[in-house]
């Protein structure tokens, strides 16, 4: 199984996308997973 890739820009755009919703309080790290 292959890791699917990004390019930097959708890298980044996703990274600000996910912490935009967490400075919102509508997303949360989930510390108690086993995954991360």
């Amino acid at each position: 199984m292959q890791v699917k890739k990004n390019s930097p820009a959708q890298s980044k755009f996703m990274r600000d996308f996910n912490n935009k919703f967490m400075e919102l309080g509508w997303v949360y790290r989930n510390q108690a997973s086993r995954w991360a």
